[in-house]
């Protein structure tokens, strides 16, 4: 669990970076992701608290990478997508085509899936619709550039 002063010093960073709004309801997150950017001890936390105030840019990375989250996968969840998928046919009969965004995409699956689900739905391996994913995170921006995905991403 994260002191006053390392949630407080968290939550200005998160705000600044990512536009991520830290409540206390959040308080246990950043002590828990904090492992796996190998963070074992509060003096640890405090070095990496010290090096994004002075805006380091490894530092950066690691903040942002310490407060967003890193859970996706291929149709997590189907009906999204399903959803997603009709707005974006009866877009394209009305203006010719659909423009979709997935925003906070992370390594690309849910984006993925998306344009497999706009195949499916316009019944064409070309719909007249495209996806345009984003996200803070350049590493996991990198992964969904390379599109590969091992048997883990899977539904």
């Amino acid at each position: 669990m994260l002191t006053n002063e390392q949630f407080d010093r968290t939550r200005r960073p998160a705000l600044r970076l990512a536009g991520i709004e830290l409540v206390e309801h959040h308080r246990e997150l950043p002590g828990r992701r904090r492992r796996r950017l190998g963070l074992c001890d509060a003096a640890e936390l405090d070095a990496l608290l010290g090096a994004a105030e002075a805006g380091t840019s490894d530092a950066t990375g690691q903040m942002l990478c310490l407060l967003t989250t890193k859970f996706t996968g291929f149709f997590r969840h189907p009906r999204h997508f399903e959803v997603a998928s009709g707005h974006a046919l009866r877009a394209a009969r009305r203006h010719g085509q659909a423009r979709l965004c997935s925003a906070a995409t992370a390594t690309g699956e849910e984006p993925c899936s998306l344009a497999m689900a706009l195949i499916e739905g316009f019944g064409r391996n070309d719909p007249p619709a495209s996806v345009v994913a984003t996200d803070i995170d350049a590493a996991a921006l990198a992964v969904a550039k390379r599109g590969e995905y091992g048997a883990a991403a899977g539904a």
